[in-house]
């Protein structure tokens, strides 16, 4: 996720092309798996196949690319259809290959033994053979999707889009800033892809079992310890030692630290709601011409034109930090209550963040409402949406009051129904079938798929299941042939039965009892209905849901749920490192040069005020880690870390070799070519015309002749020139503290593990302020900029640089956790 994120903030087309990437990856992939693990079964089955088959590989992994994509761009043209093609031949060989290894090297006393009892040969090859070769053919597909991804660059010369089409641009015409951050772009994209369909350790799940239990246990780590003890005998289960356990309640003086920390939050989220800049943009103008003189205009925090992603990560971290305060003060060690102060404070805090958050959702354009899309395809997707979505709910909810048990999972219900309901809809048109027909053809291939998977070990399909299936078909169906809810409701009253069903659910799952529990979700839902959004929107805009208004108001339940959960993350050592990002972010604001061409700009108080709120967070975090009661689970290593002592000073390395290196790629002022490059090229055209057998000697001249000048008026800035932003400068200076912090951390001036700890929460604050310079530059540049002004390498340099430093910190910060305290020990009896 990260990883696609640095890809977004590259800029707008960087995203798409890597979207594009990713998609033509996928395709080509899912065609290779289609094809390359049945013949790689038959191959490893039928050994004259494999003879015959062995060859063709040879042949598809010696040859060229080139040689093979000729026939293709003579069949096909060019494309991206073709490139597919091209891509998918070059990366299915090892796919069979490995498959047909895995399964030859199940042991074969074991695929006789399955033969001895009686098994079939479908059988032994669904329940023996493919579950002992599924690492070998998982290998086979990450290979063949690193292949894929090597074609990128070959596709883009036939003429599919995707980062590869920006690298051979780059290529083409000498572009090193192009290169650098599509090349990046591109690494990115592989090194996720890779390290997603790549099994961890020993393993066994596939990818998205992997997923799935890693999102449910997200909070718990110690999640696998449960299953290990849900599989305990029946000896142990039958006298079972039940450990209630709690966090130790926060000392005074960690509270006193907490709450001087969510002061410095309040004062950091109101300083980005003050003015941060006025007549210019200081970060924008380096890249938006618009910038340069805007006299008599102000800007506050979060404005593109303001603090842009300095502001944004000064507002993010001072909610943040009042969201730990909140937690800290009033519900560490399981103190608190729904109701009564600890609630009220998580509600005002909930309320506070979404006054903050109504006005920023505005600033983006694409956050605000559905209303881009063609009304038609809107108004159709949203009801088909709302059909297959609130169908379900509202059964389980109707049948749950009147406590009718079904064997069905409502969830699951809902997910089929949305399957079927969306892709009949959307593919309604191309097919030319009915949607309804095709709800049910997707329902129909959906169980033939789990069918032939419940027949091997890889999946094991209960009753529920299928009944869930199928009442995911009825739901499809009905939604997209009667439509009962959408004809009969608006979308104010959709949103308001969605809120409903939510707070029935937290007021159910919070023990409440049913009467309050309905009563509550009746009051809320109407409410909201006719006093909150009842005079929002009119006519056919109302046919749109107001996302900005969603998010606040979701803003407000996730800070209450949130604040409840007495999070790791809420810790006095993640607040140190807050506090220090916030500060670095903050000082770079202050200490940042607007563009060269800038005649006026005036830096407001708003930025003054998130230092001094930066400074006050700092101060309470160290007083409370100075009391905070964390120990280690495992004592940690009584050797002194010379090696991470020399990673501060690789950092310092990299941020200097950054400081040095291009921060942007300034072509704006190529755009136009002088009159005598003009006049040559014209000749060039000219005489190109006249004898065209100098078509190819002149197209390379002109292209030459364009370089030349682009190369030329390319301006370069690095992190310490004048006329660029200057942000090299509190790079070096926080990489040197980063690196000095490292000395006691390391242990050099003691062993003690207490001392480490608070030493590293300091070092990994200035490792990620570190990163923040990077992230903010390279962030608040693609917020406005276009592909005539690229981040440089300086930039990223200075980026991982950080990211270095705050890793050194990483294993020692994780061995630490608060203390608990232990309630009765019962012995229960289980049976």
């Amino acid at each position: 996720g990260l990883g696609l994120i640095m890809c977004g903030l590259l800029g707008v087309t960087y995203w798409l092309e890597t979207m594009r990437t990713i998609g033509m990856v996928l395709v080509s992939v899912g065609l290779c798996t289609l094809i390359g693990i049945p013949l790689g079964v038959i191959c490893a089955r039928v050994d004259s196949v494999w003879n015959v088959t062995r060859p063709v590989l040879d042949a598809m992994q010696t040859v060229h690319s080139f040689v093979y994509m000729v026939p293709f761009v003579f069949f096909f043209s060019i494309g991206v259809v073709p490139a597919t093609m091209v891509t998918m031949i070059y990366a299915l060989p090892p796919l069979v290959r490995l498959t047909n290894l895995g399964i030859r090297q199940v042991p074969e006393d074991v695929v006789e033994a399955s033969r001895a009892y009686g098994a079939s040969e479908l059988r032994v090859l669904t329940d023996v053979q493919l579950p002992l070769a599924k690492p070998s053919i998982m290998a086979g597909l990450n290979q063949t999707l690193m292949l894929a991804i090597a074609m990128v660059g070959i596709a883009a010369i036939m003429g599919a889009s995707g980062l590869g089409l920006l690298v051979f641009r780059a290529v083409q015409n000498l572009d090193v800033g192009l290169g650098i951050s599509s090349g990046l772009g591109l690494w990115t994209v592989a090194v996720v892809l890779d390290r997603l369909s790549q099994p961890e350790g020993a393993s066994s799940g596939n990818l998205l079992g992997r997923i799935r239990f890693a999102m449910a246990n997200r909070s718990d780590p110690v999640a696998v310890m449960r299953a290990v003890e849900e599989a305990a005998t029946d000896e142990q289960k039958a006298a079972k030692v039940v450990h209630v356990e709690h966090d130790v309640v926060a000392t005074g003086r960690e509270r006193a630290g907490m709450a001087i920390v969510g002061l410095g939050g309040f004062l950091a989220v109101i300083a980005v709601a003050m003015t941060w800049g006025s007549d210019a943009g200081l970060l924008s103008s380096h890249v938006r011409n618009a910038d340069i003189e805007m006299l008599g205009q102000s800007f506050n925090g979060y404005q593109a034109s303001g603090g842009s992603w300095a502001g944004m990560v000064v507002l993010a971290f001072g909610f943040f930090s009042l969201l730990a305060a909140v937690s800290c003060v009033f519900w560490t060690g399981g103190i608190g209550r729904l109701r009564g102060p600890a609630g009220l404070a998580a509600l005002l805090t909930g309320l506070f963040g979404a006054v903050f958050m109504y006005p920023i959702l505005g600033e983006f354009d694409g956050y605000t409402t559905l209303a881009n899309l063609e009304g038609h395809v809107a108004q159709a997707i949203w009801s088909v949406a709302i059909e297959v979505v609130a169908i379900p709910a509202l059964l389980g909810v109707i049948l749950g009051l009147a406590r009718i048990a079904m064997p069905v999972d409502w969830r699951m219900v809902g997910a089929w129904a949305a399957t079927a309901g969306l892709l009949g809809h959307l593919f309604e048109g191309p097919l030319g079938m009915g949607r309804e027909i095709l709800a049910i053809a997707v329902i129909a291939v959906a169980a033939a798929v789990l069918a032939i998977l419940n027949r091997t070990s890889l999946f094991d399909a209960e009753p529920k299941t299928w009944n869930s299936l199928l009442a995911g078909a009825v739901v499809a169906v009905v939604a997209l042939a009667l439509a009962p809810l959408s004809t009969a409701l608006d979308v104010k009253d959709v949103v308001a039965l969605a809120l409903a069903g939510m707070v029935y659910r937290v007021l159910g799952a919070n023990g409440s009892d049913q009467r309050t529990t309905l009563i509550g979700a009746i009051v809320s839902g109407a409410a909201f209905r006719w006093l909150v959004i009842g005079s929002i929107g009119s006519g056919d805009s109302a046919l749109f849901l107001d996302i900005q208004l969603l998010a606040t108001l979701g803003t407000i339940v996730v800070v209450m749920v949130v604040a409840r959960s007495g999070s790791r993350w809420f810790s006095a050592d993640t607040m140190v490192i807050t506090s220090t990002c916030m500060l670095v972010a903050s000082l770079v604001y202050l200490v940042a040069s607007p563009h060269k061409d800038v005649t006026a700009y005036t830096r407001g108080p708003g930025v003054l005020l998130a230092i001094l709120a930066s400074v006050v967070m700092l101060g309470g975090a160290l007083l409370a880690l100075q009391t905070a009661p964390y120990s280690a689970y495992r004592p940690l290593s009584r050797i002194i870390g010379w090696g991470r002592m020399a990673t501060g000073i690789l950092a310092l390395v990299l941020v200097l070799i950054g400081s040095i290196s291009g921060w942007t790629f300034d072509e704006r002022g190529a755009s136009d070519l002088p009159p005598e490059i003009s006049e040559e090229l014209d000749r060039l055209r000219d005489e190109t015309n006249e004898f065209p057998a100098m078509a190819a000697s002149n197209a390379g001249k002109a292209n030459s002749l364009r370089n030349k000048y682009r190369l030329n008026a390319k301006l370069i800035t690095d992190g310490l020139s004048e006329d660029g932003a200057g942000l090299s400068r509190i790079a070096i200076l926080v990489a040197a503290i980063g690196g000095l912090l490292t000395i006691p951390a390391s242990g050099l001036l003691g062993l003690d593990d207490d001392k480490r700890w608070r030493w590293s929460a300091m070092v990994a604050g200035a490792g990620g302020g570190l990163s923040l310079i990077g992230i903010i530059w390279i962030a608040s540049l693609a917020r406005v900029s276009d592909l005539n002004v690229v981040t440089g390498a300086g930039a990223f340099l200075t980026m991982f640089a950080g990211a270095v430093l705050a890793m050194t910190s990483k294993k020692i910060l994780t061995e630490y956790r608060r203390n608990k305290t232990y309630d009765a020990i019962e012995t229960v009896s289980v049976g």
